[in-house]
């Protein structure tokens, strides 16, 4: 785990050639929200989808979230 929260992200994430949608539980305690508002600083066309739930909110949630990347791509067409 250590070596996954040493990862630095945003150099890739300034120079993605393609829209980048961030699916972020709201109550996240493996990745809190001050590092999507991060995200959010390095590149501002971010798109950010905030669901109920924590880390793993793509279980419990998987419905809302594959409407969501759904739309978004329909969006980006």
């Amino acid at each position: 785990i250590r070596t996954l929260l040493a990862v630095d992200a945003r150099p890739l994430l300034r120079t993605c050639p393609c829209p980048v949608l961030c699916v972020a539980g709201q109550d996240d305690q493996v990745v809190p929200h001050h590092n999507v508002e991060e995200m959010a600083n390095v590149r501002a066309s971010l798109h950010v989808l905030t669901i109920a739930g924590g880390h793993f909110a793509i279980y419990t949630n998987p419905s809302e979230i594959a409407a969501a990347i759904e739309q978004f791509m329909l969006d980006k067409e």
